[in-house]
C-alpha cells in the first residue's frame, strides 16, 4: 500500500527487503529523480539509482504528485523487459529479437552479455511465468524477476537468503539504470 502525502510518499509493507524503504518508509519529494509512469508498474527512480514501485492502481496519483512536484516523467529503455522477452509466453521473430538487440546495445549491454544474463534467470523465469501456469503473454520486467527471487510464483526453490537476495537487488537496479531515456518532460 502506498500513502501520497504533499511532501512526499509513503510506502508500507513494501515486499523487497534489500529496498530502502522496506517494509516501510517514505521518500520525500525532492529525493525523486525521475518518475516512469510507462512501466508495468510505474517506478520512481531515486538518487541512489534505486527503482521503487508503484502499484499501478496508484498511477494517476502519481502523476499529479509528479506534476505537482515537478519531477520529470520519463520513458526509458526497459532494460529488464528486453532481457525477460524470451520468458514472455509470445513467439518473437528473428527480425524483432534483433531489434531487441540493438536496443539493448544501445543501453551498454551487448548481445553477450544478454545472453549472459539470461541463462543466469533462465530457471528462476521458467518457474515464474511457465511452472508457476502465469503465462505471460505481454510484459515481464524487473518487477518479475525480483518478485521470483522472493518465492513469488517459484516457491523456496528460487527464493534468496536476504543477503543474496541484496546482492541481486543492487545488480538489477544497475541493469535498470543502464536503459536510455527516450521521452523526458516536466508536467
Amino acid at each position: 500500500m502506498i500513502t501520497f502525502t504533499e511532501e512526499h510518499i509513503e510506502f508500507h509493507d513494501y515486499p523487497f527487503s534489500a529496498a530502502t524503504v522496506y517494509p516501510h518508509g517514505r521518500v520525500p519529494h525532492d529525493q525523486i529523480t525521475e518518475v516512469l509512469l510507462d512501466r508495468f508498474p510505474p517506478e520512481i527512480r531515486l538518487p541512489n539509482g534505486e527503482t521503487l514501485f508503484v502499484s499501478a492502481v496508484y498511477k494517476e496519483v502519481l502523476g499529479e504528485f509528479a506534476h505537482k512536484h515537478q519531477i520529470p516523467v520519463v520513458s526509458r529503455i526497459d532494460t529488464w523487459a528486453l532481457l525477460l522477452e524470451p520468458f514472455v509466453d509470445t513467439e518473437t521473430k528473428e527480425a524483432e529479437q534483433e531489434k531487441t538487440y540493438r536496443m539493448l546495445e544501445e543501453s551498454g549491454i551487448s548481445r553477450a552479455e544478454a545472453l549472459k544474463i539470461r541463462d543466469s534467470v533462465n530457471d528462476l523465469m521458467i518457474a515464474y511465468n511457465y511452472k508457476s501456469m502465469l503465462w505471460d503473454w505481454f510484459h515481464l520486467g524487473m518487477h518479475d524477476l525480483l518478485n521470483g527471487y522472493c518465492g513469488v510464483l517459484t516457491g523456496d526453490a528460487y527464493k534468496l537468503s536476504r543477503r543474496q537476495f541484496q546482492t541481486v537487488y543492487w545488480q538489477a537496479m544497475d541493469i535498470a539504470n543502464k536503459g536510455i531515456i527516450r521521452k523526458k518532460r516536466i508536467t
